[in-house]
This record gives C-alpha cells, sequence and structure tokens, in this order.
C-alpha cells in the first residue's frame, strides 16, 4: 500500500528505506506506524513524501492510554466489542476517556 511504499523507499523524496516498527495504529478509517527512535522524535527528520502520495506526517502527543489486550483477527465488529468492553472496565474503576477521544486499535 501506500504507506508501506514510504517506508520502504518507493514513496518518499529520498528513497530512505526505514525500519517498520509495531504498533501499526488504526483511527478513524487512518493507519498509523511508530517510527524509529533512530529519527529521534522530530517528524522534521523524516524523509518527505513524495507529493500526491496521501502519506501525512505527524507527530502525535504523548498521553496516559488504556488498553485491552484481545486475540484474533480484528474485525470492525471485534474492535468495536473491545472498546465497549474497555469503556465498561473503565468505568468500573471510575474513570473515563477524555471528550471526544476516538479509539485506536493497535495491532502487532
Amino acid at each position: 500500500g501506500v504507506l508501506a511504499g514510504y517506508i520502504f523507499g518507493g514513496g518518499n523524496e529520498t528513497g530512505e528505506k526505514m525500519e517498520m516498527t509495531t504498533p501499526v495504529l488504526m483511527r478513524e478509517g487512518k493507519m498509523q506506524f511508530v517510527m524509529s527512535r533512530s529519527f529521534q522524535n522530530d517528524v522534521g527528520r523524516l524523509p518527505r513524501p513524495k507529493g500526491g502520495s496521501g502519506v501525512d506526517l505527524t507527530q502525535q502527543p504523548g498521553g496516559v492510554y488504556a488498553v485491552l489486550r484481545f486475540n484474533g483477527i480484528s474485525t470492525d465488529e471485534g474492535a468495536r466489542r473491545a472498546e465497549a468492553e474497555l469503556d465498561q472496565a473503565l468505568a468500573r474503576d471510575g474513570l473515563t476517556r477524555a471528550p471526544a477521544t476516538p479509539a485506536s486499535l493497535a495491532q502487532y
């Protein structure tokens, strides 16, 4: 796909091949990769995507995250069930998700 092309060099301006890291994140229909520490948490050190590729480089802020581990192949329905289960576990512990914060699906 487009994102793999960027990581493996064909879709970036320098042709640089980068290490693929885990997890691969899915959020709001977008796929996200965690980049290697060799880029020193500076998105400006990453090779620029080729124009029109559809790849955007952004740095996501850190934070506190709640996680629910589940096995099997991820489907939309399975992810929705796991998200509901996580929300229930948070509620049992007196915690809530920040308003308007979408869930992410991390796949390894």
